[in-house]
């Protein structure tokens, strides 16, 4: 069996790229046959995160950031260059791990492979970004009826949760989250007085409701720290509220870790202000290292934390609520303690077998039609 992912870029850290790589690694070593990574570039890209050798990387040297007459030809260029590559590695099942305009064109071409789309949006964020790019109700309504089209299209749609599989009522639509690779043996007490939120620094993750948030932590608890790692074209806007607020020597913009799972096991908890996701894998992974979770109630946040258990969940945008609960977690040393450990419990049910198992139950029943 062949199987070719399609992902956006292979050099920029993120969410994405990290759970493709590590699903394409696992199964590199648990499958027969080959497995391809293609992406947006020239072919000098190094990955940012590790991949298998077994795993070959074709890139596609498309500009995207063109005039609309280019665009279109490039749309043409992007169908040659995929029913090229289809051909010459005799590909069996395809998956689109967002990568542009492959949901519009990927089901029409070479219709004997097998197709997949991974959504790593919500639902919310989908309507969100529609409305961001295309402004007028008129357009929004059109692109989201067409991209319904096209989706009923694939042979399988992936949901990242249950929640986002009703909205996104498709008949050909299936749910399997994400999984960390973050192993740890032992759950450490937790003593640091360190806040950690990991994500990039742009307008989905939120961290200017966090920021503002931790001015009223501050005050009640000023040795406390905030570390958000990460980076993104908010970084100096981020920045410049931190130091606008006064909060420069205890909220800290740390970039870009190799080593997470060290960051996770030196935090108390961690805290996440995102807008919208799909299925937060970070809360997995800080849940796995034994960190509570804060967050707003979102789709995909509110499918992780259990509130009151493993963390809290507060009204969406109530900055205020956001800060009470990181206070009331710093407050109450037994309430931290205990949370940790359903913490980690609570991430078993996203282990790495019982996901990638779903996925290769997947590709063998495609593989047989």
């Amino acid at each position: 069996m062949n199987i070719i992912y399609f992902v956006p870029n292979i050099t920029i850290a993120g969410g994405i790229f990290r759970i493709v790589s590590d699903k394409m690694n696992y199964l590199a070593e648990n499958m027969e046959g080959r497995l391809f990574l293609a992406y947006y570039g020239n072919g000098q890209e190094k990955p940012i995160y590790p991949l298998h050798p077994n795993i070959q990387l074709l890139p596609i040297d498309i500009e995207w950031k063109v005039g609309f007459g280019k665009k279109i030809n490039g749309i043409w260029k992007n169908i040659s260059i995929i029913r090229h590559i289809f051909k010459k590695y005799k590909i069996d099942i395809a998956v689109n791990a967002n990568a542009p305009l492959l949901i519009w064109i990927l089901p029409f071409i070479c219709r004997r492979i097998k197709k997949i789309h991974e959504f790593h949006f919500s639902y919310e964020g989908q309507q969100i970004l529609d409305k961001q790019i295309f402004k007028s109700k008129l357009k929004v309504c059109l692109i989201q009826k067409l991209r319904k089209i096209c989706l009923s299209k694939f042979d399988n749609v992936i949901a990242l949760n249950d929640s986002d599989k009703k909205k996104f009522c498709l008949q050909n639509i299936g749910v399997i989250p994400n999984f960390t690779s973050i192993e740890v043996r032992q759950i450490e007490e937790k003593k640091s007085n360190l806040v950690v939120s990991v994500g990039r620094l742009e307008h989905q993750k939120g961290y200017e409701r966090l920021i503002s948030a931790w001015v009223i932590v501050a005050q009640k608890c000023p040795d406390w720290q905030l570390e958000i790692w990460g980076e993104g074209s908010l970084q100096e806007s981020l920045q410049k509220q931190i130091d606008a607020l006064h909060l420069s020597s205890i909220v800290h913009l740390k970039g870009v870790s190799y080593s997470i799972d060290e960051v996770y096991s030196h935090s108390s908890f961690f805290v996440m202000s995102s807008l919208y996701e799909g299925f937060p894998l970070v809360l997995v992974e800080a849940m796995n290292c034994g960190l509570p979770c804060v967050s707003f109630d979102i789709t995909g946040a509110n499918s992780i934390i259990d509130n009151g258990k493993n963390g809290f969940l507060v009204p969406d945008n109530d900055v205020n609520a956001l800060a009470e609960a990181c206070i009331k977690l710093i407050g109450d040393r037994t309430l931290l303690e205990n949370m940790s450990k359903q913490a980690y419990i609570s991430s078993t049910r996203f282990s790495k077998l019982k996901v990638m198992q779903k996925w290769l139950d997947l590709f063998h029943e495609l593989s047989e039609k």
